[in-house]
């Protein structure tokens, strides 16, 4: 069982918890994957040893299949499809897109030392933008079976846990929850565990064909739609349910191939079966496992003629439910990948009058199939490039809500900078989430109904490093509360007194996200580059934050130990030198993340419900502001 434990953190002056990211849905969590990682793979706390540790349990298949079950387990309850993907073995939290990265998977799983009272820990989706969001650690240093196996951990029940925390659950106590603290065998879901998924993603809808009626015969199979770029008839469907089947009928070619497309877009196992228009079958095929999950048949058909699809579940568990794309194509080519690339405007939203209106006024419209309320893919095309949107907040809310906006790179080449407007064109001030290399995410508190904002994307540093490249554009009004970041450190640096050191020191490993901001106390402007190294002087980041920025931020993992924070005044080429005020805040982003203990040995007693007081000791103590905001 789970003994009771401190999560990650630095020491406190004050007896309180730290903020958690649980409660946040994923962007398009109607298009997530997840991937193995590679033994080897930097964790962390260590290379991953994934496929050592649990090759005990059994082949690589059954242990892969069981942690593929469970995730499948809550994605069929709510609008969820989870695609399998390949890993390249970049190190977990390296620098990239939060969701769609082509590299890896939005959840990647490893394994590597742990705590010693935990089992597993998982990160859950979160504002600050980092690619440990997701991910899911193994202990190497536990026994892992498959199924109730005595003295061991079933894979899969603690994959379910962990799989509800990637996906943004907290700890549970409802009786018998998959995400109690505590440690037991599970086989499926409770009531209570599918209702907090549905609370964040909705209970699962039926696909676009089927919410206007059902097509699961021949008379009332959906007639696909000819994509006219590529020349085949597409169609995007779901089986919502294991007794869900959907029929869709095209004009043939004489040599026609007709591809389902399932892989790395959901676990379906799906049947295709083609008919001719007097009900004779034609072929059929199913998909034999989730691993791969494409079915393609090439037929020789009578040109011209209706054909008719059905698509249905090849099995009666978890992998009979998901999304797919199916393509007829009448020129018997293959089906196209299924990434979406960014939309290149050229130069045709390039300024407030002309923004690009992603919602219809009064109306909210969700733009493609994802949780957020609004959902885009574009591109900085050159130096002088930059992209506005429209966006409405609804119309129904009842008060205010927070509106929170994220854009992130899609192809590593562009650092995106944000900036808001209403209505007439007056800049809206803005709480900084995440800015580092390759995204930016703010929230602006207390929207209200029914206004108008125009968001600019455009590059960091226009004409530089970075300025160009495909982007995610993210926005959703919500009603919940932005995690505050707590200001630790601060000073005064200037062309004069250029250093400020400082020490802190971590009790208990964990994920962090560091921000630093800049401020000038009189005319011209300043940085502050701050350098953090270990006990060893080992360099472990680096911010710098100029005068008159948003703050910039970073995500990093610290182990236990002591860490020096050195601050370095510079100048601003072709600006006055002035002296600056600095401030660090830090946001602890893996507490309360599951944790289970070995089952093996007793639980030792629960830890006393404080925090000792955290030693940061520094020239000058931070003046408090609010070094989030920014225009």
């Amino acid at each position: 069982m789970r003994s009771p434990r401190r999560f990650g953190a630095f020491e406190q002056l004050e007896d309180r918890s730290l903020p958690s990211s649980f409660g946040v849905a994923w962007a398009d969590p109607g298009h997530m994957t997840l991937s193995f990682v590679p033994d080897g793979t930097a964790t962390p706390t260590g290379p991953s040893s994934l496929f050592a540790s649990l090759a005990a349990a059994g082949t690589t298949t059954a242990w892969e299949r069981e942690i593929l079950r469970a995730f499948q387990t809550w994605a069929v309850n709510a609008n969820i499809n989870i695609g399998l993907v390949a890993d390249g073995g970049q190190a977990l939290g390296t620098v990239g897109a939060v969701q769609g990265d082509a590299r890896f998977g939005d959840i990647r799983i490893a394994a590597a030392p742990i705590s010693a009272d935990e089992a597993a820990a998982a990160s859950p989706f979160s504002w600050t933008g980092t690619t440990f969001a997701g991910d899911v650690t193994f202990s190497s240093a536990v026994p892992y079976r498959i199924g109730n196996v005595a003295r061991a951990y079933d894979i899969f029940s603690v994959a379910l846990h962990e799989a509800g925390h990637s996906l943004g659950l907290d700890h549970s106590t409802a009786p018998g929850s998959a995400t109690n603290a505590m440690y037991a065998y599970h086989t499926q879901l409770t009531a209570s565990d599918i209702a907090a998924l549905q609370t964040l993603y909705g209970a699962r809808l039926p696909d676009e064909f089927d919410l206007v009626g059902p097509n699961d015969t021949r008379a009332t199979a959906s007639a696909m739609l000819k994509d006219a770029t590529i020349g085949a008839y597409v169609a995007d469907g779901d089986l919502t349910t294991l007794g869900d089947v959907d029929g869709y009928k095209f004009k043939a070619g004489a040599l026609t191939t007709i591809t389902l497309q399932a892989k790395g877009l959901s676990l379906l196992q799906a049947r295709v079966s083609v008919y001719d228009s007097t009900g004779k079958l034609v072929a059929s095929a199913a998909a034999q496992d989730s691993f791969n999950n494409d079915i393609t048949l090439n037929l020789a058909l009578t040109d011209g003629a209706t054909y008719f699809i059905k698509v249905e579940s090849a099995t009666s568990d978890v992998f009979g439910i998901g999304g797919y794309r199916l393509t007829a194509d009448p020129n018997n080519r293959a089906a196209k990948p299924l990434r979406t690339p960014p939309v290149l405007d050229a130069h045709t939203n390039d300024t407030l009058a002309t923004a690009l209106n992603l919602t219809t006024a009064r109306r909210l419209e969700i733009v493609g199939t994802g949780q957020f309320d609004v959902q885009y893919r574009g591109s900085i095309e050159d130096a002088t490039d930059s992209d506005f949107y429209k966006i409405y907040s609804p119309a129904t809310a009842s008060g205010t809500a927070t509106l929170n906006v994220v854009v992130w790179s899609t192809d590593g080449a562009l650092n995106p900078r944000m900036r808001v407007f209403d209505a007439q064109g007056n800049a809206i001030a803005f709480q900084v989430l995440a800015n580092s290399a390759g995204i930016m995410s703010i929230a602006i508190p207390n929207a209200p109904a029914d206004a108008k904002y125009i968001v600019q994307i455009s590059a960091r540093t226009p004409g530089g490093a970075n300025s160009t490249g495909g982007y995610y554009f993210g926005a959703d009004f919500n009603q919940s509360v932005t995690a505050t970041a707590q200001e630790i450190g601060g000073g005064t640096l200037s062309s004069s007194a250029t250093t400020n050191t400082a020490t802190l020191v971590v009790t208990d490993g964990g994920i962090f996200q560091f921000a630093l901001f800049s401020e000038t106390l009189a005319a011209g402007a300043g940085g502050a580059k701050l350098t953090v190294t270990d006990a060893v002087g080992r360099v472990v980041f680096v911010l710098d934050a100029e005068s008159g920025q948003p703050a910039v931020t970073a995500v990093q993992y610290l182990a236990i130990g002591t860490y020096t924070f050195k601050y370095v005044y510079h100048s601003v080429t072709g600006k006055t030198a002035a002296p600056i005020r600095y401030h660090l805040a830090l946001l602890e982003l893996t507490e309360g993340v599951g944790t289970y203990a070995p089952p093996l040995i007793a639980p030792p007693p629960p830890p006393a419900p404080t925090y000792s007081p955290t030693i940061y000791v520094a020239p000058s103590l931070p003046t408090p502001m609010g070094l989030w905001y920014f225009f």
